[in-house]
């Protein structure tokens, strides 16, 4: 772990601590006790969100070269499980599921370049935040509407929200691809961009192209959309099983708001603290009491652990196997 990596993760512990002793943890781990198994359906909700993204990544791939399906959901799965459970900004998810990809299809035989799966990768990034920019415009519109925000905090929040948004845009420009692949390098894809040097004018080229197919960008920040509205079941059946049933408009804007505060609180592994931060916050403007919204923090935290540690033993076997093999070659193919 970088310095940066143990400064955030001890920042974060601190913080989900502050949350802890500020809280009445006996309501709290009451609600949660007598949830029981009913609270499987944020576990449910989540796995339904991981296969609509899996939709959107497959989208954006070549027709002659997308890697199957079913391989996609075990990327997104495997991505998850590293953003949210290891110290690595919470892009290293992003960075394992392309090499994924790229092994898949190397092993299969699918005329799929290392160039081009970086591509794809950066693409669906950049769909996933677009998607998230137009739910954080929505929500931050929504509370201003309501009166609990006034216009001006409103619009500086849909500002901060496009920051990231132009910044990765700003990054495909072919003029400054060639400093991004460098990143990109560092970020562990040199193992396939083969030439660090060579790869910003063919990844401006893959960028072009993507970007003509109007219509898969718009199925792939749909499927992203879909995802996240998937996602908002988390937070309405919880609360729904917690005895306090709130509308789906409520679960929206609490559900937003909770991805708003993990995204900017990316170097924070896990968004640890920050995430529970900006439940209270916005459950507390919904009128949703501080128990409950600890106990909706907590079993979000709960879903990470039971969808994310099996990710990281499906992340072992996947390498092993895919590394074990030698790829298809067009003969056998």
């Amino acid at each position: 772990m970088k310095r940066r990596a143990v400064f955030g993760l001890i920042l974060g512990i601190a913080a989900f601590a502050a949350v802890l002793a500020t809280h009445n943890l006996t309501a709290v781990f009451g609600a949660l006790a007598g949830a029981g198994w009913q609270l499987s359906w944020v576990v449910i909700w989540r796995i339904l969100s991981i296969f609509a993204s899996a939709v959107s990544w497959w989208c954006l791939f070549p027709v002659s070269a997308k890697p199957p399906y079913p391989y996609l959901v075990l990327g997104r799965w495997i991505s998850e499980a590293v953003n949210h459970l290891l110290p690595v900004a919470q892009i290293g998810g992003d960075v394992v599921r392309a090499r994924l990809a790229y092994l898949v299809a190397q092993r299969r035989g699918l005329p799929l370049s290392g160039v081009a799966t970086a591509a794809v990768q950066v693409i669906d990034v950049t769909c996933g935040l677009s998607a998230q920019v137009i739910m954080v415009t929505i929500g931050f519109l929504l509370l201003w509407w309501r009166g609990n925000v006034a216009i001006g905090p409103a619009l500086t929040g849909i500002a901060i929200a496009f920051v990231p948004l132009v910044l990765l845009l700003v990054v495909q420009r072919r003029d400054v691809l060639k400093g991004a692949t460098g990143i990109l390098g560092k970020a562990g894809l040199q193992h396939f961009l083969q030439s660090i040097n060579a790869a910003g004018d063919h990844l401006a080229v893959q960028f072009s192209s993507l970007y003509r197919r109007k219509w898969v960008i718009a199925s792939a920040i749909g499927w992203h959309l879909t995802a996240s509205l998937l996602r908002v079941g988390e937070t309405w059946s919880a609360l729904w099983i917690f005895g306090h049933p709130i509308s789906l408009t409520d679960a929206l804007l609490v559900d937003i708001m909770a991805g708003a505060a993990r995204s900017v609180a990316f170097f924070i592994p896990g968004a640890l603290g920050a995430e529970e931060s900006g439940i209270l916050l916005i459950c507390g403007l919904v009128g949703i009491e501080p128990s409950l919204a600890l106990a909706l923090a907590l079993s979000k935290r709960a879903r990470d652990l039971v969808l994310g540690l099996p990710g990281l033993l499906a992340w072992l076997a996947a390498e092993r196997t895919f590394m074990a093999k030698p790829p298809v070659t067009g003969e056998q193919a």
